[in-house]
């Protein structure tokens, strides 16, 4: 390959593949995630996996993440003999966006479940039996009602 010479890049996910896209060899990791960035799919199964900003978007080649602040022409060892017309191969990994639900403070189904879900604790050798919920929210038990702990007082 000669000096500035242009590359052909696809870049795979699990859910399908973008480009290929085409570089020149003296522009860096981070100049080809911005523009694999503006021209993310609109449509179909990667527009849901979009990411956020080309940050969110890690690049494996060779099986070893790239360095942003590297060119392109630094990892042509790894990228193999390049013909003329041949595409590269880089693997990426997408950081999911946050889910907005989660940034207020709304807890996930586990995160119910758990806080709605109890546990019994009996200490051997006494008659008193304590009953803790899993927020650590402690009382006795109704005589009488065996330590049920839909049958806990208040």
């Amino acid at each position: 390959m000669a000096e500035g010479s242009t590359l052909h890049i696809k870049f795979r996910t699990t859910n399908g593949d973008v480009g290929p896209l085409s570089f020149s060899d003296s522009q860096t990791v981070q100049q080809a995630k911005e523009k694999l960035w503006a021209e993310w799919p609109k449509e179909g199964p990667l527009s849901k996996e979009a990411p956020s900003s080309p940050n969110d978007i890690r690049l494996i080649l060779g099986g070893k993440y790239v360095d942003a602040g590297k060119t392109l022409k630094e990892y042509r060892k790894d990228m193999g003999d390049i013909g003329l017309d041949s595409v590269v191969f880089f693997h990426m990994i997408v950081r999911p966006v946050p889910n907005p639900a989660k940034a207020g403070g709304a807890p996930s189904p586990k995160e119910e479940v758990q806080k709605q879900s109890c546990a019994s604790v009996v200490a051997t050798g006494s008659r008193s039996l304590l009953v803790c919920t899993a927020d650590w929210q402690c009382s006795t038990p109704v005589p009488g009602s065996m330590g049920s702990p839909s049958a806990v007082a208040a």
